[in-house]
């Protein structure tokens, strides 16, 4: 029956439906019951019966007095459920709350948040105690924080803050928090804290997140590797990772010593930190390579390509301008490696692994560009990888030769040739220079193979040493900057000389310009060693790099190359042809040798001449030989020199043997 009335009822849902307890009505309605009956036997009893009313309306209030108690203890043990079961979610997950007023210093906080920080509850707390916790960067970091959320009513959320406690131990904690006004404008700071310390134990494999790097102050790459597992663990926001290399660096160190080049590392690590906001993460990864780490991109991958690309370009017109190192005015360009992950990236060192891939290929692509990763660019650095493993065994087994391109004078006499290295692969033939230089200079495989050019040329000079026809030849090698700086490499062509046996005088070693904006001192005295030792010095490309007057009147230097590019166009490009009859005007008057490289036709070699240029180089008279095909070159040429001696006059058109027929010889 209970069961049944409980279920067709009706007053029993309205009761609840306006919040009274249905028993309370029963109590109520029983009273009220028990107020008449009293009322009608009041004559029986001699009572007045606003007394029997009064008792009645008595019974009333205590009864809705019972039930109301009832209704507030039952709420206050739901209440107190609740409590109980939040406080127990937030103990099992490490998290902490905190109540703060800002305008009566009420201080509030959890059992979870005391254990945690150590600190106390109640009156005489606040958030100087916190605060004191903290090093100096996160207090300031927390708060800037907080005064902003209390202008601006701005949330904030703090990772990896780390609390220095009392008992001396230390404790990672991530704290969100916000203020919020709570009635008659009284404004409260409310915050969770979570212990993440054991994540941080990750983070801290990857490096020390606090540790600076000595020399420039930016944080280490324990920072840059924390900020990166967190954003991957978080998985929140789109994020771009830029990798910048210094061009030339390690020429510029060697050339004007380290205490420059820390001079500069500092500079540039100045320069970028000024550039970047504060969202902005920038680390030096190691010698002259710098990392940036950018936050809360745009969601849009096109937004947040063009966000790190305008960072970038920036970071690389403000390490454009020159620096002034103790007295030094140096310029500095960058090559940059960008890499964008969303919340789906891969893994951390996957990120680093793509940045640095771009980087490989802004390197690659000429220096002083930015590179954005592409898939594409997995192939190009596999086949890079493989050819630069090629290239290692290349060097100890012997898969280098020497061609030469010769070089001749205005009579058509050869006086000497340019040694050009060639790889010639057992599965790929013959490799291209343009694809294997670059590479042993940016792996330091050049240093090994300048070894073994300038080795090898000094002993084919002097296995032509007493021919008739080789015996006098020059042989100009070029020296790659890294090569020319380092230490000991005049000891290293003398003492190759003297196991050689060869006359120096027959030994020409060219240099390029860009040597000059390394140690201009420094490489004055390392060409005048060589000087004095009776080597040649020629200036390669002359015009494209850092020519100066005031450079070449102190350099000590017998001959100036004018670049193929001038040549090409010499004969309808007025600049070019200014350009050229200004080399060799200067050449002349300081009394240098003049050599036009890049001469391919009788126009451009009948207007150098006209011009006063007496020694040319170029494809009109031969192609790079290999040694049989230059020495059978010398040879004809010889034999016709000599058939000239004897039987005068001889015919233009016999001196073909720097022209025309030689092509036959050309490696392909």
């Amino acid at each position: 029956m209970l069961s049944q009335y409980k279920q067709s009822s009706p007053a029993r849902p309205r009761a609840s439906r306006i919040g009274v307890d249905p028993r309370a009505c029963i109590l109520a309605l029983s009273a009220i019951a028990l107020g008449l009956a009293t009322a009608a036997f009041a004559p029986v009893v001699r009572l007045p019966p606003a007394a029997f009313l009064a008792g009645s309306s008595l019974a009333l209030l205590l009864a809705l007095s019972l039930s109301a108690w009832r209704r507030h203890a039952r709420a206050q043990r739901s209440l107190n459920a609740s409590r109980s079961g939040w406080r127990d979610f937030q103990q099992l997950a490490g998290i902490g709350s905190l109540r703060y007023g800002l305008d009566d210093g009420i201080w509030h906080a959890s059992s979870t948040f005391v254990a945690l920080t150590g600190l106390g509850t109640g009156a005489g707390h606040g958030p100087a105690e916190l605060f004191g916790l903290l090093g100096r960067r996160d207090r300031v970091r927390l708060q800037r924080a907080v005064r902003a959320a209390w202008i601006d009513g701005e949330s904030f959320d703090h990772d990896m803050l780390r609390l220095s406690l009392a008992d001396g131990s230390t404790r990672w904690v991530h704290l969100r928090g916000r203020v919020s006004e709570r009635g008659k404008g009284a404004m409260v700071l409310l915050c969770t804290i979570q212990d993440i310390s054991r994540r941080s134990q990750a983070v801290s494999a990857a490096g020390d997140p606090d540790a600076r790097d000595a020399l420039t102050g930016l944080p280490g790459q324990g920072a840059l590797a924390g900020r990166l597992l967190l954003l991957q663990r978080e998985a929140r926001q789109r994020t771009g990772l830029l990798m910048l290399d210094l061009d030339h660096f390690s020429m510029f160190n060697a050339a004007q010593g380290s205490d420059r080049g820390n001079l500069l590392l500092r500079a540039v690590a100045a320069r970028i930190q000024f550039r970047l906001g504060p969202d902005a993460l920038a680390t030096r990864v190691r010698a002259d390579r710098f990392a940036v780490l950018l936050t809360d991109l745009p969601w849009s991958a096109g937004a947040a390509h063009e966000h790190v690309v305008r960072v970038a370009e920036a970071l690389r017109d403000a390490l454009a301008e020159p620096f002034e190192l103790d007295g030094l005015r140096q310029a500095c360009t960058a090559s940059i490696g960008l890499a964008l992950a969303a919340p789906d990236t891969p893994p951390a060192r996957e990120l680093m692994r793509r940045a640095e891939n771009a980087l490989t290929q802004a390197k690659a692509g000429g220096r002083n560009l930015i590179r954005l990763y592409d898939p594409a660019m997995e192939a190009v650095e596999a086949a890079r990888l493989a050819l630069e493993n090629d290239l290692r065994l290349a060097v100890s087994s012997g898969q280098f030769e020497l061609h030469y391109q010769a070089q001749v004078d205005s009579a058509d006499r050869i006086l000497g040739a340019e040694v050009l290295v060639r790889w010639r692969h057992p599965l790929r033939g013959l490799v291209p220079p343009a694809s294997f230089i670059p590479l042993c200079e940016g792996t330091g495989l050049i240093l090994p193979l300048g070894r073994w050019v300038l080795e090898t040329a000094c002993a084919r000079l002097a296995a032509w040493s007493g021919d008739p026809l080789l015996g006098d030849l020059t042989l100009s090698v070029n020296v790659s900057a890294a090569q020319f700086t380092e230490p000991g490499f005049v000891d290293q062509v003398l003492a190759t000389l003297a196991h050689s046996g060869v006359d120096a005088r027959r030994l020409k070693l060219e240099l390029t310009e860009g040597l000059l904006l390394a140690d201009t001192e420094g490489v004055i005295a390392t060409i005048r060693a060589l000087k004095d030792a009776g080597v040649g010095i020629s200036l390669d490309d002359f015009g494209t790099g850092y020519s100066s007057l005031a450079y070449l009147k102190r350099l000590p230097i017998d001959q100036l190359k004018i670049d193929r590019t001038f040549v090409a166009d010499v004969l309808s490009d007025a600049n070019d042809l200014a350009i050229v009859r200004t080399v060799v005007a200067l050449g002349r008057s300081f009394g240098l040798e003049v050599v036009a490289e890049g001469v391919e036709t009788d126009a451009q070699r009948a207007l150098l001449t006209e011009l006063g240029c007496r020694v040319f180089q170029g494809f009109l008279f031969s192609r790079p030989l290999s040694l049989a095909g230059f020495e059978e070159l010398v040879g004809r040429c010889g034999r016709i020199a000599a058939a000239r001696e004897a039987v005068a006059p001889v015919p233009e058109y016999a001196l073909s043997c720097v022209r025309g027929d030689n092509m036959r010889h050309a490696d392909e």
